[in-house]
Parts: structure tokens; C-alpha cells; sequence
């Protein structure tokens, strides 16, 4: 019960903590029969699942950190690599939003990109492909630039299982269908503004780098939200800075979540639908934190996995049902 799901609030390290959590109750590649038997590599690559599983959240987090810190220092330099974990389009994402698997795959990929070795780029490249689609995608635009076949070969046995599998059985990962402001063509903004930081750090100067980091960080624009209507604020900045050293002093664990939503402990039969007001799909956190916890005390949370991976008729299913029902404000 002392696994990381956040700093200064719950985030989405609660998802992956549950992910691990379901993995070893039902293997990693095992039925997860509460939503119609789907399995739990289906909609995700596996490789972050399989990390957390071994090495909680806090381990998995650690070796993210260092691996990113080893990759760039080895192949930009240390300062480069300072600077990268300072970046804000990588601090904010990471932290702030929780975006484990979409970095992780990052530096997998900017390691193979490193690496002069066509197999271990391959390997490298293929591991990015496990932790997250958006690894396969940079990754593959990396690969294409050193013009060699080497790292495609040796990168399909690792992850062309996942990839071909999928489109054989023309599964869309409903991520894609996912209908927000905050997208464009499936990918979220955020995720445009970390790959192009990425591509900033990996082929720009050393000044522009750094000047770039600092002026994002002291930009009097607000960027949180959904990005749709981003607010000027000189006090911004300073809230900004403050903000984030306090999130870094102050961890948020899943023995916790009974401190943010006491009335958790009240909840004794099973199965449950605990909903963000009337959205029954689970885009909260907060969802995902108390199906872990409630799963350790035998209480299964229908819509525990979030939409976005579940797919949406089972979740349709469970609408239709007359299972007990709370919403995130009942149980504060």
C-alpha cells in the first residue's frame, strides 16, 4: 500500500500501479475477468506494466531517471542531460501528468539513436516499441535516419509480435478514438510539445537548449488544462516554480487514498462503479488509485481501468447493470 501514484496529487502513476497490481493477480498476459475477460496486454504494450509489476512505481521511476541521465550524458553530454531533466515540456509531462510509458520509450529510443550498433539499437528500439506506441513512432522516424535495416530486423522479433498481432485482429487502441480538446490526429498536445523538446535536445546547440529551457520555465503562459485556452499571467511564473518544488517534496502513496476519500472504507460489497460525478468512464485518477485499493480488500471496481483501454461496450455493459454506484464527491 506504499506504492507512488503522484506528486503533490494523485496522477496517473496511479494507472500503472494498477496495471502491476491486476498483473500479479492475474498474469501479465492473463484475462482480467471483471471487464468481459479482455486481457491486460491488449490495449497497452506490456514492457511498463511488466516494470512496475517487479519494481513498484519508485523503482520503475528510479531507473527511468538514472537510464535517462546514463543516455544523454553518454551521448550529448552530461550538461545536455541536466538539462533535459530540467526541460520543462519533460518535468510537467513526467511529473505533473504522470507520463511514465511515453517517456520511458523516449529514452529507449534516444539510447538506440546513441548507439552506433545495429543490434542494440534494435533491441533498444524494440523495447521503446513495448513501453508505448508514440516509442514506435519516434523510434521508427530515428531508425529510418541512420539508414540501416539492421535495427528494424532485430527490433520485429521484440515488438512485431504486439504490433502485428493488433492489426491482424484490426484493433484500434482506443486511445485514438478518444474524442477531446486536447488532441490531434489521436495524439495528445502534450505529447507533440515532448517530442519536439526531444528532437530540440537531440540535434540543436548546447545554448539553444538552454536558453529554450529557461524561457519556457519563466513564459508567463499558463499551459495547464486541456491547452484549448492557455492564460497570459506574469504571477504564473512564480506559482509555476513554486509549484513544482513542492510537488517533488511531496509524494503522494496509495495508502493515502483512503485520506482523500475516506469513505472508501465503507464500501464492502462487490462490484462497485465509482464515477467523477455522472461520467461513468474513468478518466479520473482518482478511479484508477481506488481500484487498487478496494482491490486489495477483495472490492472489485467495474470501471477501475480506464476507458481508454477498456474497451468502450464493456464498459456500455456495465452501465446497463445495477451494481452500487459513487461518485468521487460521495466518498470525500
Amino acid at each position: 500500500m506504499d506504492e507512488l501514484i503522484g506528486f503533490g496529487r494523485v496522477n496517473d502513476f496511479s494507472t500503472f500501479v494498477l496495471r502491476a497490481s491486476l498483473a500479479r493477480r492475474f498474469g501479465l498476459f492473463g484475462e482480467i475477468p471483471m471487464w468481459g475477460g479482455i486481457k491486460l496486454h491488449e490495449f497497452y504494450p506490456p514492457l511498463s506494466t511488466m516494470l512496475v509489476q517487479f519494481l513498484t512505481m519508485r523503482g520503475a521511476l528510479l531507473l527511468y531517471l538514472v537510464s535517462t541521465l546514463v543516455a544523454w550524458s553518454y551521448g550529448r553530454g552530461p550538461i545536455f542531460a541536466v538539462l533535459y531533466l530540467a526541460s520543462f515540456f519533460h518535468v510537467f509531462h513526467m511529473l505533473e501528468n504522470g507520463r511514465f510509458a511515453e517517456f520511458l520509450g523516449y529514452t529507449l529510443v534516444v539510447s538506440a539513436w546513441f548507439i552506433d550498433s545495429g543490434i542494440f539499437s534494435g533491441i533498444l528500439f524494440g523495447l521503446a516499441a513495448m513501453s508505448h506506441p508514440l516509442g514506435f513512432f519516434v523510434g521508427f522516424a530515428l531508425m529510418a535516419l541512420k539508414m540501416d535495416l539492421t535495427p528494424f530486423l532485430v527490433a520485429f522479433p521484440l515488438c512485431g509480435w504486439w504490433y502485428t498481432i493488433f492489426l491482424i485482429q484490426r484493433k484500434r487502441l482506443s486511445y485514438l478514438m478518444e474524442e477531446r480538446p486536447d488532441k490531434f490526429l489521436g495524439i495528445y498536445f502534450a505529447s507533440y510539445l515532448s517530442v519536439a523538446n526531444l528532437l530540440l535536445f537531440l540535434f540543436a546547440p548546447l545554448w539553444l537548449c538552454a536558453v529554450v529551457t529557461i524561457a519556457i520555465w519563466l513564459l508567463p503562459v499558463s499551459l495547464r488544462g486541456n491547452y484549448s485556452k492557455p492564460t497570459i499571467s506574469f504571477p504564473q511564473i512564480e506559482a509555476r516554480i513554486r509549484y513544482f518544488i513542492k510537488a517533488l517534496r511531496t509524494p503522494v502513496y496509495l495508502s493515502e487514498i483512503k485520506e482523500i476519500l475516506p469513505g472508501l472504507d465503507d464500501i464492502e460489497e462487490s462490484p462497485v462503479m465509482i464515477k467523477e460525478h455522472d461520467y461513468a468512464s474513468s478518466f479520473n485518477e482518482l478511479v484508477w488509485a481506488s481500484a487498487t485499493y478496494l482491490m486489495d480488500r477483495g472490492v472489485v471496481v467495474y470501471n477501475g481501468l480506464p476507458s481508454t483501454e477498456v474497451p468502450r461496450e464493456n464498459l456500455e455493459l456495465t452501465l446497463a447493470s445495477n451494481i452500487p454506484r459513487f461518485t468521487i464527491e460521495d466518498l470525500k
